[in-house]
């Protein structure tokens, strides 16, 4: 290593000697990282924008193309991406920039690298980044006989009397590439650990998990598809694209997007059935559909310890007299962090309801946001409906239809706090039928947004506290119901409740 050094006295400085300070300690950061290949230093965490993704600015190692001729390995800073679809790549690029020298020539001083993005897979070295983010230095420094263990997973595997077991726990065994495999996973007692490739896996059967199956995982764009299964299902025991054989094992599933697609006799139905561990699972259901009897279709049934997880669901309704339902999640609970897009399009020949519910009879949600609409004609809609301990979660219900249905953002609803309420649409309703909250309980400092004709924010509401509205309280208490002293205002005894121009 080439080490300046000056003795007492002067001595001439050279740039060729300013160039070497720079390029010793390049020498070892940059040999030391490259030697494991292509990775993120540290940085381009993947977060969601809508539709799209953001990726934040770091540090890239990259080997390519060099200013000065040969390949070179070095660490390089990425500026950062908005608003981009993914997998990203990330490549080797650089700048030069030039001045004048003494000599009147121009010529280089600086060349800048840096990782340039692009959507297109290069076939050169490149870091690929997806949805689950990218290799990191902690990733590519293990090996077969390098791993690092935390005291947790020690204390465990010392546990166990069989290490064999320890070694292959996790690898997947069992692989699902074909609608052949996606069909044979149903109660199959030696599929432990389920990889679902990317791509689209179709089967007509519904898809049962024994209780040997500890985990289930779908790479980005993978997909499941469950279409015309057979039977007509229950109120407790629903069609279902994905079920648990055994409800309360331990199955846990990540990042699995599975859809349902049932005939119109079908008349209750689910994506996913009893499991309670998932997190950033999505389900779609059924958005042909069309109800001719009364039922109830949802994504996500009677599940629990939900994080990051999506559920799109629509239906329209025929024929018949009885009401139908379309929801998002139903009967679950210890939700995080979940959204649901419910669309249903009601019917002008009867008298009956297409009812849209995000949220039905759902516990303990938290960051939790809800969209309903009806498009056509009549139809209720309620973002959260007999849903409790509710802590910053958004409702929107509105209607487009010319009939009386209801638009309620949380509906018969209790301990909500910090949550956001709208209801919109071309309604005629009057009184409370159109108000974001409706005969809510325990509500603290929640806001409402009421845009549906002569609709108050909150309606017969109690136990109020320090909540906003764009439009009055109509027959709502701070303390008990029906207790004027404790009627909901601006006071100390109506709770601090206000009306906001």
């Amino acid at each position: 290593m080439k080490r300046q050094t000056q003795a007492i006295g002067v001595r001439d400085w050279y740039g060729w000697d300013f160039l070497s300070l720079q390029e010793e300690p390049l020498k070892v950061v940059d040999g030391f990282f490259s030697q494991y290949g292509a990775f993120v230093l540290c940085g381009c965490e993947v977060t969601d924008n809508g539709s799209k993704f953001n990726v934040a600015p770091g540090l890239v190692v990259l080997e390519g193309q060099g200013a000065e001729g040969g390949i070179v390995k070095i660490v390089v800073p990425f500026a950062g991406i908005t608003a981009t679809t993914l997998p990203l790549y990330l490549t080797l690029g650089y700048e030069t920039e030039t001045d004048v020298y003494h000599d009147g020539k121009v010529k280089p001083i600086v060349n800048i690298y840096k990782a340039v993005a692009t959507t297109v897979k290069p076939a050169g070295s490149h870091v690929e980044i997806t949805y689950n983010g990218a290799p990191r230095f902690i990733d590519v420094i293990q090996d077969a006989g390098h791993r690092f263990i935390n005291d947790a997973e020690r204390k465990n595997w010392n546990n166990k009397a069989d290490q064999a077991d320890v070694a292959g726990a996790f690898k997947y065994d069992y692989i699902v590439d074909s609608a052949a495999k996606l069909s044979a996973l149903t109660n199959n007692p030696n599929a432990h650990h389920v990889l679902i490739k990317s791509g689209t896996w179709t089967v007509n059967t519904q898809i049962g998990i024994h209780a040997n199956c500890n985990t289930i995982t779908g790479e980005p764009g993978s997909k499941i598809v469950v279409s015309n299964p057979s039977g007509a299902g229950t109120a407790l025991s629903p069609v279902s694209a994905l079920y648990l054989i055994e409800r309360g094992n331990s199955t846990k599933l990540t990042n699995v997007t599975a859809e349902i697609k049932v005939l119109s006799t079908t008349t209750y139905f689910t994506v996913f059935n009893g499991f309670q561990d998932m997190e950033r699972c999505t389900a779609i259901n059924n958005p042909t559909l069309t109800f001719s009897g009364a039922g109830k279709g949802c994504g996500f049934y009677d599940c629990a310890n939900l994080i990051g997880c999506k559920a799109q669901c629509s239906a329209s309704w025929a024929r018949g007299t009885s009401s139908k339902t379309i929801c998002g999640f139903d009967t679950c609970e210890n939700l995080t962090g979940c959204m649901t897009t419910v669309v249903g399009n009601s019917y002008s020949g009867n008298s009956s309801y297409m009812v849209s519910h995000g949220f039905d009879h759902c516990k303990r949600l938290t960051n939790c946001e809800a969209t309903a609409t009806n498009t056509l004609y009549q139809g209720h809609t309620m973002a959260f409906y007999y849903c409790d301990y509710l802590d910053n979660c958004k409702g929107t219900a509105s209607g487009a239809g010319s009939g009386l249905g209801v638009r309620i953002a949380f509906d018969y609803c209790n301990y909500l706090m910090n949550c956001l309420g709208e209801s919109s649409g071309n309604s005629t309703n009057i009184e409370e039928t159109g108000a974001p909250y409706r005969s809510c309980q325990n509500v603290t400092q929640c806001r409402s947004i009421a845009k549906c004709t002569n609709a108050p924010g909150f309606g017969s509401c109690s136990y109020m506290s320090r909540c906003t509205s764009t439009k009055n309280f109509r027959n709502c208490y701070s303390g008990a119901a029906n207790n004027s002293t404790y009627a909901a205002a601006d006071t100390l005894n109506g709770g601090w409740n206000r009306i906001l121009a």
